[in-house]
């Protein structure tokens, strides 16, 4: 009986065993697949949080201590405590951009970032700590401004002492906090050793047979077309370019040590026409694996069309041939006009006219995602024409060999110019340029005789919707829309080729955001110089005695005056102009008027109805104006004066929400356009307003990367919200209007709001959509 017992407590045993084994095995396989699954957590979970609520700050050179998490290399390179936009320093420093400037944490190590993942204990890491302080006072007083939030604690001790003696400084800075359910999900991951998988991007092959067509395009082995495919490449290693088959799938243009079938190796030039080095290089286009922000989004389409027309423009539209490559000295490499003196200067012009609003965008947006102080030296609304190539003095070869030296531009001088050296470097450049002054305008005296007339402005080839075009500047940064949009501006630009180049070359090619106090005050005084060249270009359709009228109006008050004067001297008083005129008075307006008119439907669009006041141009269709548009246009193109001064209290950019049945129906950008006595320095702006003259310009759809507030509102309430606004009398009067209309940074709905208007955008501008930023929103 014992014997007996004792086999079967044996065999019950050895059951239990097998079981415990079993169920251990399934638990350790089911381990193993959480394990697996959790190489995939940060794509399926962290990273749209980090996507939704993170990166309206922390994207691109402006992020709060160089913190970027677009990718997930980004948050693990870290954070450091160096301002790149610090515009006092007088010695340039080592670029540090992502995926270039190093290849991976431990060479970020050595360039000072410091991690913000330093623990896998929620309670010891600075990432968590930073959303904790936020999430621990959510209601705490903020800073006005993201640019005060620039401490970047190395150490969790000091990160704690942060939240004690700065609560403001919590993470999302200035809006709600995350809730329970992401704070718990980059809690989770964070505690699991934040693990991150590889996605590889398998492309299509239609795309990837594409990609190989234009790679071989770019690197044939022949001068004239390496000479070609280094200026393209200058022209567009900005562009997120993209195929007809995808318009998801971006691509930049970069120079490469390997070809381009295999690993591409980036050539981290500080600038893009830098030596390549001595070896052997490839234009290649490398995948952006990221997603996108709309401050830095510059889409480009790459097609058998414009394949097809770049063949025809460099290689068979004129005769033209070289026998030897430029080099990549500063004198040479940093003038587009002697590096590339081979190419016919109409060829060059026809290039940058055919795509104007792209290349325009390249300095208007910026290679450095924040505007520069360059960008306030334009006026904040105002449109772009162009001169007609065939009337362009860069189309006679003759006179482009003798303008090339004339047209020396800052970045020749470098990163690194000494502050005691801008003045006598800034008079021998304002010298060369009066000579070329004068040199352009004796060859229109020649070729011109009866003056500049509605023939010379370019017409878009009848087909080309980039031949007039409207620039909004907003403080530091802007965009640029086809068309003629908002009220007639107080100032006009006609560019010609010279001008667009010297655009490109000193705002994009020539400049390094990482340079010195010297490299970027040369940079905007040059700004200056070519924004009154274009205007002086505009003045030459003007009859010769309104000219000083105009001038006058642009640049008011005595030390500008002076400045004009010495610096930039009237020397077209005399010449005639072929453009015919009804009377004496309002030639602007009659300029454009005439201008547009000229164009085909195409090439001009429909006529703004929602905010033309003074443009009436004949034979144009206007667009019609729905119900809501109608209640809208009361507050467009209104100047702020007398009963109605509205306009001058709002800030410069903000999104308006129309919703229907509490679904967005549609989104306006609404833009406040400052005025200026003038805008001739760099310094002291508000003291040079002219806020009467302000106004408000509506445009449906995307067109501010940096939104300062979001009125959200049923469309039931519009015709009030219209009336309202016409009500604001006075600084007191203009808060309590937003009090009632606006959402808050604080608002508890504000991220359903936010994630709302960029579901919108995914909708309605699948192609333009990038993230926007919050680093200007008032808190």
């Amino acid at each position: 009986m014992f014997e007996l017992n004792m086999k079967k407590i044996f065999f019950l045993f050895l059951i239990s065993f097998l079981f415990i084994r079993n169920t251990v095995a399934k638990a350790d396989e089911k381990l193993s697949t959480k394990q697996n699954l959790d190489s995939d957590y940060y794509q399926r979970n962290v990273k749209p949080i980090f996507e939704s609520r993170c990166m309206a700050c922390h994207s691109c050179y402006n992020a709060p201590c160089q913190l970027n998490l677009q990718t997930y290399e980004g948050f693990e390179r870290g954070g450091v405590n160096k301002n790149i936009y610090d515009g006092l320093r007088l010695k340039s420093v080592d670029p540090t951009r992502m995926f270039i400037d190093a290849k991976n944490t431990e060479e970020w190590r050595k360039k000072g970032f410091h991690s913000v993942n330093n623990s896998t204990k929620s309670s010891e890491n600075i990432l968590m700590e930073v959303l904790r302080i936020r999430r621990d006072k959510p209601d705490y007083k903020m800073l006005s401004s993201i640019e005060g939030a620039t401490t970047c604690p190395k150490e969790i001790e000091d990160t704690k002492i942060l939240g004690i003696k700065n609560p403001e400084l919590g993470m999302p800075f200035g809006f709600p906090p995350l809730n329970d359910r992401e704070f718990k999900i980059i809690e989770e991951w964070i505690e699991k050793g934040a693990p991150h998988s590889v996605v590889k991007l398998d492309l299509d092959q239609e795309i990837l047979a594409e990609k190989t067509r234009w790679e071989e395009f770019l690197n044939q082995d022949n001068l004239k077309q390496k000479l070609v495919s280094r200026y393209l490449y200058e022209h567009l290693f900005l562009a997120h370019l993209y195929f007809p088959k995808n318009h998801q799938q971006f691509f930049t243009l970069v120079r490469s040590k390997n070809k381009c079938n295999k690993t591409i190796d980036e050539i981290a030039s500080r600038r893009p026409n830098d030596s390549p080095g001595g070896n052997p290089f490839y234009y290649c286009l490398k995948s952006i694996d990221h997603p996108v922000v709309y401050k830095t989004h510059m889409p480009f389409e790459l097609n058998n069309k414009k394949l097809e027309f770049w063949r025809e423009l460099f290689f068979a539209s004129e005769k033209w041939d070289i026998d030897k490559l430029p080099d990549y000295s500063p004198e040479v490499a940093q003038n587009p006009f002697v590096a590339y003196a081979a190419i016919p200067g109409k060829i060059k012009y026809q290039f940058l006219l055919s795509d104007a609003q792209f290349h325009i965008m390249t300095f208007i947006k910026g290679p450095v995602c924040n505007g520069t102080n360059a960008v306030n030296s334009i006026q904040e609304q105002f449109y772009t024409f162009f001169l007609a190539p065939n009337s362009d003095p860069m189309s006679d070869h003759k006179h482009q060999l003798e303008s090339q030296t004339l047209l020396t531009l800052p970045g020749s001088y470098g990163s690194d110019v000494e502050v005691t050296s801008i003045p006598s470097i800034s008079s021998k450049i304002t010298e060369l340029r009066e000579e070329y002054r004068k040199l352009r305008l004796a060859w229109l005296k020649q070729h011109k005789p009866k003056g500049l007339g509605l023939e010379d402005i370019w017409d878009g080839d009848k087909i080309n919707d980039n031949a007039v075009l409207t620039i909004f500047r907003h403080n530091d940064n802007a965009v640029v829309m086809k068309g003629a949009v908002g009220n007639l501006s107080k100032t006009l630009f006609v560019l010609d080729y010279s001008l667009f180049e010297r655009l490109v070359y000193n705002l994009v090619v020539n400049f390094d955001v990482f340079g010195n106090v010297g490299h970027q005050l040369l940079t905007r005084v040059y700004m200056d110089f070519i924004r009154m060249e274009a205007e002086e270009n505009f003045l030459l359709f003007i009859s010769p005695e309104k000219r000083q009228h105009y001038r006058q109006s642009w640049y008011q008050g005595v030390f500008t005056e002076a400045k004009m004067k010495y610096i930039f001297p009237e020397i077209s008083k005399g010449e005639a102009t072929s453009m015919k005129y009804k009377g004496s008075e309002q030639l602007k307006t009659q300029f454009v008027n005439q201008v547009l008119s000229g164009f085909t439907d195409k090439v001009r669009g429909e006529g703004d109805s929602l905010n033309w006041r003074n443009v009436k141009p004949e034979g144009i269709k206007m667009a019609s104006l729905s119900d809501d548009e109608k209640l809208l246009k009361k507050i467009t193109s209104i100047k702020s004066m007398g009963k109605l001064p509205f306009a001058r209290y709002f800030p410069e950019t903000s999104y308006l929400i129309l919703r229907k049945e509490n679904k967005i129906k549609e989104v306006y950008s609404l833009i406040h356009n400052r005025e200026f006595q003038n805008i001739s320095w760099i310094i002291a702006e508000k003291f040079r307003r002219a806020p009467h003259e302000d106004t408000l310009t509506l445009k449906k759809g995307f067109w501010i990367s940096y939104p300062e507030l979001i009125f959200d509102i049923d469309e039931k309430k519009l015709s009030q919200f219209v009336e309202d606004i016409r009500e604001i009398e006075n600084i007191f009067d203009y808060p309590k209007f937003e009090d009632k209309y606006k959402v808050s940074a604080n608002d508890p709905k504000f991220w359903q709001v936010w994630d709302d208007l960029h579901q919108h955008m995914r909708t309605h501008s699948e192609l333009e959509f990038g993230f926007l930023d919050l680093t200007r929103y008032l808190r």
